[in-house]
């Protein structure tokens, strides 16, 4: 009835939660650094929902583009693509160009007291002419998308006016301030870019999933498997764990000094390493006020303990003598 009394249940209690110390700080360590990884693929799946890939691969049939711009409200016709026949189109003289080159030409559309601009595909090489433009066009199918123009300036307005016989004011308070634009409906690119945010998005999730994983069973860390080279990898795992309960010689920031084992337990960077199996070690860099301790082991592996001071460095040596003189 009273066993537990002869026990030493605190000391039990408080092995066995240094026990899985390592285990605990992996998992903390793992918890940070999805983070970031999580954070992109969230920004990743925002950027191919702002692409909109429904809209642009099947752009809205618009059997009566007067009917269309009269029954939609601005913020609707906002970079919606539509696919369209238009009528009696007349060139406004103006272009639109891009370093030199021509992208497209204003045509406009009258209709009553309305007037619509649409952009057409006219691209050329450097030094084309107006010539090569036709003035009129009768009919004309274009897959394009609506955009909110910033072309309608006065000198457009009131050569269309001119055009026309319009009144230049009378006019700007009639023209639609969207623009069908042909040069703007870039299927090939935005497949593309959409295809590379894919990838992005798979390399991401493999990323998060690999990392899940080590979460649930932080021993399949590429790290934890080289200790097989030197030994049993549960074994050493084990008694690192028991070894930082009761027997650290020195403590580095995150890293540890136990009788037998140098343990690094930096939030990207996991290393235990047993000191009986380092050859070598050498701190490099010693310019810079931490730097880092190349350890060479006797299997060939080299480890590298980044942001340790010539203070660490000459801890960790004094710790290889000490083992291999006890040895």
């Amino acid at each position: 009835m009273y066993i537990f009394q002869y026990l030493p249940i605190y000391d039990i209690i408080i092995f066995v939660m240094r026990e899985q110390y390592i285990e605990k700080q992996l998992r903390k360590n793992l918890i940070k650094s999805l983070v970031l990884p999580l954070l992109f693929f969230g920004v990743l799946i925002d950027a191919l929902l702002i692409l909109n890939l429904n809209e642009v691969s099947k752009p809205v049939k618009v059997d009566n583009v007067w009917d269309f711009f009269t029954e939609n409200s601005n913020a609707s016709l906002k970079n919606k693509y539509v696919k369209v026949t238009l009528n009696n189109l007349e060139y406004t003289g103006f272009d639109l160009t891009k370093s030199g080159k021509r992208i497209g030409s204003f045509y406009y559309m009258i209709n009553n007291s309305n007037c619509i601009l649409t952009l057409i595909n006219t691209s050329s090489d450097k030094g084309s002419t107006h010539k090569t433009i036709p003035s009129k066009i009768k009919k004309y199918q274009l897959t394009g998308k609506i955009l909110k123009s910033s072309s309608l300036n006065n000198e457009l307005i009131n050569n269309i006016a001119k055009q026309i016989s319009w009144d230049s004011k009378n006019l700007k308070d009639n023209i639609s301030e969207y623009v069908i634009s042909e040069p703007d409906y870039k299927i090939s690119r935005v497949y593309m870019l959409a295809s590379f945010i894919v990838i992005l998005l798979v390399i991401t999730l493999i990323y998060i999933i690999y990392k899940i994983i080590l979460l649930v069973n932080p021993h399949l860390l590429p790290e934890f498997k080289l200790l097989n080279r030197y030994g049993s990898r549960d074994i050493h795992i084990r008694t690192a764990n028991r070894e930082l309960s009761n027997k650290v010689i020195e403590r580095l920031d995150n890293a540890f000094i136990t009788d037998n084992y140098f343990i690094d337990l930096s939030t990207y960077k996991t290393i235990i390493i047993p000191l009986k199996d380092i050859d070598a070690c050498k701190y490099q860099n010693r310019r810079k006020r931490k730097s880092t301790i190349k350890v060479r082991m006797s299997h060939g592996d080299t480890y590298k303990i980044y942001d340790r001071t010539y203070s660490d460095y000459k801890k960790l040596k004094n710790s290889l003598v000490l083992v291999s003189t006890n040895n």
